[in-house]
């Protein structure tokens, strides 16, 4: 987890698809004493809404492992939603997030606490300051604060179907593969799975994404 100023400590461009935390990762209340701690809580702010939190997950046992993790204990008001950034499964958590880890291996949860907007940004990579300047039933409008050489990825939950997002009143072209949007140097969007969409955009600009209908 990377967190911090990257003008003193790195590059910003080998940020660009890496999420940025506002500060070093904390062990959960529950596993201070152990070592190393098997829960790691990080957060990652957005203006005008609640942080992300960030759950690392480490399982160095030589077997399977259970989890049950108590939102209150980290901040989060339920309903929220919980998204593995590996699989990019999301699931709706009431008030614990239970999982299982297979034997020495490690995952990293997002959650978010749950609103009725269009989307919901569950993942900003890279070094650029987001706010979110207006937010309804149909429509979220996010703002992002950076230099506008570099790329920022958010990846959104999507509470309804959507219309193309846009980027400064321009529409994004839709790509038929995360491959394809990656390996793109234009600015995109791509769906992922029914659930969710991911967006390369600038690093500096007004993202809007919109109901459809």
């Amino acid at each position: 987890m990377y967190y911090g100023d990257p003008a003193e400590r790195a590059r910003l461009d080998l940020l660009a698809l890496y999420p940025v935390y506002d500060a070093p990762a904390r062990p959960l209340t529950s596993t201070f004493m152990e070592t190393p701690p098997s829960v790691l809580v990080a957060e990652m702010s957005i203006g005008g809404w609640k942080p992300i939190k960030a759950l690392g997950l480490l399982n160095l046992r030589g077997e399977a492992k259970k989890f049950s993790i108590d939102l209150n204990e980290i901040g989060v008001k339920y309903p929220a939603l919980a998204c593995d950034l590996e699989t990019r499964d999301v699931e709706e958590v009431e008030e614990r997030l239970d999982l299982q880890l297979d034997e020495w291996s490690a995952k990293l949860i997002h959650i978010v606490e749950r609103e009725e907007w269009p989307a919901l940004p569950i993942f900003i990579s890279g070094y650029a300051k987001a706010n979110i300047s207006t937010a309804d039933a149909n429509r979220l409008e996010l703002a992002l604060e950076g230099d506008p050489l570099l790329k920022t990825l958010i990846l959104a939950v999507l509470n309804s179907p959507i219309v193309a997002p846009h980027v400064d009143g321009k529409p994004l072209k839709e790509y038929s593969s995360l491959e394809q949007l990656i390996s793109s140097t234009a600015d995109g969007y791509v769906r992922v799975g029914e659930r969710m969409v991911l967006l390369k955009v600038p690093s500096a600009g007004r993202i809007e994404i919109r109901r459809r209908g």
